[in-house]
């Protein structure tokens, strides 16, 4: 291969090769609110903890912080819709990219 340069591939952003969030799960523990991304396209799953969110904080303040996370993590705008489930302090939300206009579709 004397004579030929290999031209250096551009690194893709890490964040590109996550897909895009789906669905969040958002609960409580004695310790911490921890929380698991479901990823679409391709698919997979993202879990992990919110560290300034106290255990005792409030419900609507754990949404507020996964809320920021999800727009930081995939630099995106986003709505989320909450939903409880059936356990106490456990929470889905549906997650949705932000429109100028009043329909929602998923993130892409």
């Amino acid at each position: 291969m004397e004579g030929k340069h290999l031209m250096p591939r551009p690194r893709q952003d890490w964040r590109s090769r996550l897909g895009r969030p789906a669905t969040v799960v958002l609960f409580r523990t004695p310790v911490k609110w921890r929380f698991a991304v479901y990823l679409a396209d391709p698919g997979g799953v993202l879990d992990g903890a919110l560290p300034s969110e106290s255990p005792d904080g409030s419900t609507e303040s754990a949404q507020e912080a996964m809320h920021r996370w999800i727009e930081d993590t995939f630099q995106n705008p986003v709505t989320m819709a909450w939903t409880p489930t059936d356990k106490p302090d456990w929470w889905t939300g549906d997650v949705t990219a932000a429109q100028s206009g009043t329909a929602e579709e998923p993130l892409r």
